[in-house]
């Protein structure tokens, strides 16, 4: 049966400005007529030759009078259409007239955590040829970048309005991995440019990563076997991590050693100055999928983790120095909140890990949004690290402990409980691989000294002393930079031993060559050459002094290299 296919075929554009073939689209906007001017000698509201130029369109008259600012014009946008600029006469200085319609061709953003537990389906509109499309034609969706749940996906079909009228469904015909395909309904021809929306075809999880693209293309076939209306494939989803993360504000405090290292010291930032003793940190999550049915997964609760990258570095939160950090010296240490993106969320109360390095957080939304999800997690969580307890119990308590030169990191997980319990990270939205998150880093304001250069090897006698003038003990770290020679390459940054040496900082003079040699030399992988040390001291820097010189063993003077510090011939403080 050829029906009125084939007179379709014959029709290419009666109607200025309407498209031929369907479009494949992920969205479109129902209006009314809009863009025509009221104002002005010949305002487009009231002459149907102007509106037709208003519109983009060319006027269609089969001999019906026109020519004055008089015009009745009708609106002619349908919903359920998406309609195009037209304007066609009717009758003696009468119009309809119809505006273009917004199409939405972006990617729907869908949850890769929905996706691999099942719950991802294919968005996508059709949108219909001039032609339209007759009865008992089959309409082809065909689906490449993933492939159709044969399990779920039993009962998909299409559905579209007539002018307020409906909805009107297609059914299935037939399903395959990467097809699907529809019947039109006996006596139910699809109008042209009806928009038409596929439904519940679910996507198999089986190959599914955050970077998945999935493409849809179009066809529909007549009675007699002939396509028409075929599309280029188009993309309509993009799979990617529910939630991303970034820090826009990072720990950045400044540790008092004259304070015996239980006290911070407020950052110089003018904008972002903390109070004493306290330190502020701030973490943004971003929803980065489209809300909608199967797009996201509903978040339940959150976690929030602070890893210090010193073993024990929150340990200096036993504040009262008796080996165990209590519920409440966490809560006097470290403060949470969030800003509410529906109701508040429930906060629980901070928890350290056995090592004291890991400082854990957990949130519960304000409701789990059911049965369609909608975003209600909190997005914005601030955490300030106080110390003002440990600088109280420090004084005249000697087992106080003190905080740590150290960095952190952030990361943040939400987590949804159906249809499965599931964890989503929120990493960088760049990449979506680092998920975690620089948070900042607490530094000293102790002495840092350089000694530029110091020759080593089986005929160099190396002498470094270390001086303290006062009596705060602190430990001794270094860095080193090797200088290109042969079996040496280069080092073109300072190179950081991690661990300080085994001999702290104290009062008086002190032999460090050996550690500071043999440190450098176990972690370079080297017994000779040249280099430069960074030494830094967790002491105040009007106390340190270092004392710098070597000897070639085959000859009898030493060569001076310095004294650096507050006492020496070079204070680099």
């Amino acid at each position: 049966m050829f029906k009125k296919t084939l007179i379709a075929f014959a029709i290419t554009g009666a109607v200025t400005g309407m498209a031929n073939a369907a479009e494949i689209v992920t969205g479109h906007t129902d209006t009314i007529l809009t863009g025509l001017s009221v104002t002005g000698t010949n305002p487009g509201a009231a002459n149907c030759d102007v509106a037709a130029v208003e519109l983009g369109a060319i006027l269609q008259n089969s001999g019906n009078a026109e020519g004055g600012n008089n015009d009745t014009i009708s609106d002619a946008n349908q919903t359920g259409r998406a309609d195009v600029g037209s304007a066609i006469m009717t009758a003696a200085d009468a119009c309809d007239a119809s505006s273009f319609e917004t199409r939405t061709t972006t990617t729907v953003k869908a949850s890769i955590e929905a996706a691999q537990v099942g719950a991802a389906q294919l968005p996508g509109m059709v949108i219909a040829g001039i032609g339209g499309y007759e009865d008992e034609s089959t309409l082809t969706i065909d689906i490449q970048g993933a492939k159709v749940d044969l399990t779920k996906t039993v009962a998909p079909f299409l559905t579209y309005n007539v002018n307020g009228t409906g909805p009107f469904n297609v059914p299935v015909l037939d399903i395959t991995e990467n097809t699907v395909r529809f019947t039109v309904p006996v006596g139910q021809d699809i109008p042209p440019l009806a928009v038409i929306t596929i439904r519940d075809v679910f996507l198999s999880a089986t190959g599914l990563t955050g970077t998945t693209v999935v493409d849809i293309k179009s066809k529909a076939t007549n009675t007699a076997g002939l396509d028409y209306d075929v599309t280029d494939w188009t993309p309509v989803l993009e799979l990617k991590p529910q939630y991303s993360a970034a820090v826009s504000r990072k720990f950045d405090a400044i540790i008092d050693v004259t304070e015996k290292r239980q006290s911070l010291v407020p950052n110089t930032i003018p904008s972002l100055i903390d109070a004493l003793d306290q330190d502020t940190f701030v973490l943004k999550v971003t929803q980065e999928v489209t809300a909608g049915v199967g797009a996201e997964l509903a978040a339940t609760g959150g976690k929030l983790s602070i890893t210090s990258q010193e073993t024990g570095g929150f340990g200096w939160m036993d504040t009262d120095g008796d080996g165990t950090i209590t519920a409440a010296e966490i809560a006097a240490s470290a403060m949470l909140t969030t800003t509410a993106t529906a109701g508040a969320d429930t906060l629980f109360a901070g928890t350290l890990d056995a090592t004291n390095t890991i400082l854990t957080y957990t949130t519960s939304a304000d409701g789990s949004p059911t049965p369609t999800p909608s975003q209600t997690l909190d997005l914005e969580y601030q955490l300030v690290l106080d110390t003002t307890a440990l600088h109280a119990a420090g004084i005249g308590n000697p087992l106080s402990p003190y905080a740590e030169a150290q960095m952190f990191e952030a990361s943040f997980s939400a987590f949804s409980t159906a249809p499965t319990v599931k964890e989503m990270k929120a990493c960088d939205a760049a990449t979506g691989a680092v998920c975690d998150l620089d948070a900042g880093e607490w530094v000293l304001n102790g002495s840092v000294l350089t000694v530029p250069y110091m020759p080593f090897g089986d005929n160099t006698q190396v002498i470094l002393r270390h001086t303290n003038t006062g009596d705060q003990d602190g430990k001794i770290s270094i860095r080193y930079m090797i200088e290109g020679s042969a079996g040496n390459t280069a080092d073109t940054a300072w190179v950081a031993i991690p661990t300080p040496l085994a001999t702290p900082s104290v009062g008086g003079v002190l032999d460090i060559k050996n550690e500071v040699m043999d440190a450098i030399m176990a972690h370079a992988g080297t017994t000779r050459g040249k280099v430069a040390i960074e030494i830094t001291t967790e002491a105040p820097e009007g106390d340190i002094t270092v004392y710098a010189a070597y000897k070639v063993l085959s000859e009898q003077d030493r060569g001076f290299v310095g004294t650096f510090g507050e006492h020496g011939s070079s204070d680099q403080n």
